[in-house]
This record gives C-alpha cells, structure tokens and sequence, in this order.
C-alpha cells in the first residue's frame, strides 16, 4: 500500500532503478491509486520521480496507462502523464496508436480540453501538420462531436503556428462529405475585434478553399458577429475566390440560405448570386467576339494534339492490382458483349449478352485555378500565413 511516511523509501529505489522497473512501476502506480484514492499524493509525487527519465521505453509505459487504464484515472495523474508524453517520438507506432485511443476516450469522457490541448501542444512542438493524420480515432471523435470539432478549428484557424492552422487542412482527409459545414466559435474569438473576426474568416477561405461549403459556411457564420460596415468586405471575399472558384457547389449552398430567417444573410445571398449572374453574363457577351475565339483550324489541331496525349495516356498506365484478374475484350461494333456458357459435354449451351453501361465520376475544380493560377496562389498563400510568425 502506498503511504505518504514511506515515500523516501520509493524514491530511493527510483533512483537506482533500471528503466524496466520504471515503465512497470507507472502501470502499478495508476493501478493502486485507482484502488486507493485517499493516498492520491503520494502517487503523483512517485510519477513525477519517474517522468524525469524521457526514455521511450518509460514514455510508452505511460501512453500504455492512458490507452488501458483510462477508466477512472485520476485527473491529476492523467494530466502528468499527457504532459509526460509531449516527449513521445512521432515515429513510435506503438505509443502513438495508445495516446490516439487515449485522447479519443478523453473526448468521449467530456474532458475534451486536455485533449485539444495535448495534440495542439504536440504539432506545435514537432512542426508537422501530418502529425494529425496518425490520430485518426481522436480525429474522428472530433468531428463526430460538432460543437466541439467547431470550437477546435476556429482556435486552430487562428494560431500564430502554421503547423497548428494547416492541421485544420489535414483532419479533413477524415471527411469526406464535400457539404460538410462549419460554425465559427465565438468564444474563441474576440467579438469586439473586427479584423480578428476578418483574419479567421481569411484563414477559412486559405486553409479550407479546397472544402468550400465548409469554407463558405464558417465565414457566413461570423455575420451574427459582424458589424454592419465591415459586411461588404465578407460578401466580397466569398465571391473572390471562393464563389467565382466554385459556382456550383458553393451556388447550391447560398441558394439553400436564400430563405434565412436572419435578414442579414439573406440579404448577402441575393446580393452574391446577383453578381455571379452577372459575371456569368459579362463572360457570355465576350463569346460572340469573333477575335477572342480561337480559329477553326487551331481548334482542330489542338483537339488532334489532346486526343494523341490521351491515347499514349491510356497506353503507358500503370497496371492496376485487379488488371491480372480479368482478360481484356475489345468490341468492334455495338454496345453489348456476348458469350456461351457451357454446362457439360452432352448440354446445350446458353446465349449471355451483357449490356455496357456507363461509370462516371465527376468534381468541381476551381474555375480561377485555370483563370489565373498565380494570383489565386499568391492570394491564398497570403490568407494562410497572415497572422503566423512560427
């Protein structure tokens, strides 16, 4: 039993002990405390003793407490040892995976702000916004808790570390409905600030231009925040460049906020579909300008140069591991395939015609990626890193 009089005794063989015996001895401790509650400082003094050895071995035996004793693990402790595995090397599978399923069950447990605070402090520490991606239960614990993966992206969108900020990026490789929508958090932003209000909706529409309903939904959600004189300036970096970037998927969004019960936005709305009706208009009145379309020979010969890309395309592709699987048919004529079932020696055989049909995969790609690469790079590159200084 652990007592408070008898802990130079431990901290006697702590200091002589092998690392070994200090991984075990974190696993034992966690285990007593949660047996024996009253004689809790005592066994956060012996796990402080041990968590200033930063070997691996002894950092894995921590993830270890928190992936499987997790269950009723007294918060202080639990604090010392999420504080304990900032040290955990990002190559060390195994740790990783117990702190993944660790910080995923803290979430779940409604101590989500150790967890946000322990992934945020440890992309910031190592830099590497893909750190995210070897998180996934937590990550996905995030997302499947609105309010809270909310709050996380607003905080994220405006940290001073890029790491932190292009982690919002990375964790949306976890969604994958391309109409997910976000609400921004207003108490993590300061309402009386108008160009903090402005930096986050900046940095949605740099990290997140690649989800624009998401991105598109974050910044329409700060209206409720937004002074009546800096709203132009939020209709305008919707329509440039993520309305102008995508005017379909981004289009159906504002049209299903068309009837808002808040004035405001329905005011925006009308006023953004005004003018992409009427950028579309200017672009129609430009087509009847005989001198701005290409001739009927350039035409040809362009259509002649794709169609020879295409076929040496499709003649160079890499095989793919189900090619070996089924033998190649090529049809002459027709839009059916037919074959022969045979059932035996002495049956007769039996006619099978297999219609083709038609598969199909489409997406939406940015308009102003093929109108004006460049500056739509320099202008989200400068959204991105505004406000960044590591």
């Amino acid at each position: 039993m652990l007592v408070d009089q008898d802990l130079s005794l431990p901290y006697q063989k702590i200091e002589g002990s092998n690392l070994k015996i200090l991984g075990c001895s974190i696993r034992t401790i966690a285990s007593l405390s949660k047996s024996f509650p009253e004689h809790k400082n005592a066994a956060i003094a012996i796990v402080r003793k041990i968590v200033k050895c930063s070997d691996e071995s002894v950092i894995h035996s921590a993830s270890e407490v928190l992936f499987f004793d997790k269950e009723g693990l007294d918060p202080d402790l639990q604090a010392i040892l999420l504080d304990y595995c900032q040290n955990t090397n990002p190559e060390n599978l195994g740790s990783i995976n117990n702190l993944d399923y660790g910080l995923a069950h803290i979430v779940k447990s409604g101590e989500y702000w150790q967890a946000i605070e322990f992934i945020e402090a440890y992309i910031r520490k190592h830099k590497d916004p893909k750190i995210i991606k070897s998180f996934d239960s937590l990550s996905n614990e995030l997302i499947s808790q609105k309010s809270i993966f909310n709050k996380v992206v607003t905080r994220w969108l405006l940290s001073d570390c890029m790491s932190v900020a292009k982690s919002v990026l990375t964790i949306f490789d976890f969604i994958h409905d391309k109409k997910f929508e976000l609400q921004a958090d207003f108490t993590e932003i300061n309402k009386n600030d108008t160009e903090t209000i402005y930096l986050s909706c900046k940095k949605a529409c740099g990290w997140l231009f690649t989800q624009p309903v998401a991105a598109t939904s974050f910044i329409i959600s700060t209206i409720n925040i937004t002074p009546e004189s800096e709203i132009e300036r939020i209709q305008n970096l919707i329509f440039n460049p993520l309305l102008l970037s995508y005017s379909g998927m981004v289009k159906e969004y504002l049209l299903s906020l068309s009837e808002s019960e808040n004035e405001t936005i329905r005011r925006m709305t009308t006023n953004l579909l005004s003018q992409l009706e009427s950028y579309h208009e200017g672009l129609k009145a430009a087509w009847d300008i005989n001198e701005l379309s290409p001739s009927t020979s350039q035409r040809e010969s362009y259509n002649r140069y794709h169609s020879e890309v295409m076929s040496k395309a499709m003649k160079n592709q890499p095989l793919g591991p189900l090619a070996s699987l089924f033998t190649p048919t090529i049809l002459l004529y027709g839009n059916s395939s037919i074959h022969h079932i045979h059932h035996g020696p002495d049956q007769d055989t039996t006619r099978q015609e297999t219609k083709m049909h038609t598969i199909s995969h489409s997406i939406e790609f940015p308009r102003l990626q093929q109108l004006d690469p460049h500056g739509l790079d320099y202008l989200l590159r400068v959204f991105r890193l505004e406000g960044c200084s590591v």
